[in-house]
């Protein structure tokens, strides 16, 4: 029993260890992986949504359908059966990309706000930003359910995850977003 405690352990801390040094963020466009992809798409069928990219902010999104406010228990518990079929270290590193994504999005919120570009930052805070939350507040809530013992390692996760948003924006945070300066 002590045996498989502190093989768990060791697993967990490799995971952590891995998931933080891969933390680099590649290029926005090739941002996420085949696998990322894989997951983004299965988990957001599951609640009758979709993600995208927006090359004119440079930002991934998550978006609902029409018809995808309606059954919303009902979806929510097949989004949480969709999280229990993930394997425990991949839905892990997938809630750490969604995460950084959020933080990325609430970055570029308050980046446009502050160069005074309503258009964008009225888009990204009341169109991308939102359903985002809620995705990203629905990963955490099924993740938590299905594997309490992680719910202690989502505030360092959500700690580096902004650690590396931030020092990925800190050229733009003094660049002008407008391209005459």
């Amino acid at each position: 029993m002590v045996l498989r405690k502190l093989v768990l352990a060791t697993c967990i801390a490799g995971l952590a260890g891995s998931a933080c040094a891969g933390f680099g963020i590649r290029d926005p466009k090739q941002f996420l992986s085949v696998e990322e992809k894989r997951l983004f798409k299965k988990t957001t069928q599951a609640l009758d949504t979709g993600f995208g990219y927006d090359h004119d902010v440079e930002l991934y999104y998550v978006f609902t359908y029409a018809y995808g406010e309606e059954n919303p228990r009902k979806k929510e518990a097949g989004f949480a059966d969709t999280i229990k079929s993930i394997d425990k270290s991949v839905i892990v590193s997938f809630y750490a990309t969604v995460y950084r994504i959020y933080a990325m999005t609430a970055y570029k919120a308050a980046w446009y706000k502050q160069w005074r570009d309503k258009k964008n930052a009225t888009y990204v805070k009341k169109y991308l930003l939102p359903p985002m939350e809620k995705y990203l507040g629905l990963i955490q809530k099924s993740i938590v359910q299905v594997y309490p013992e992680i719910e202690s390692e989502l505030p360092s996760i959500k700690t580096a995850a902004d650690r590396v948003v931030q020092e990925f924006y800190d050229t733009d945070q003094k660049k002008s977003p407008f391209p005459w300066g």
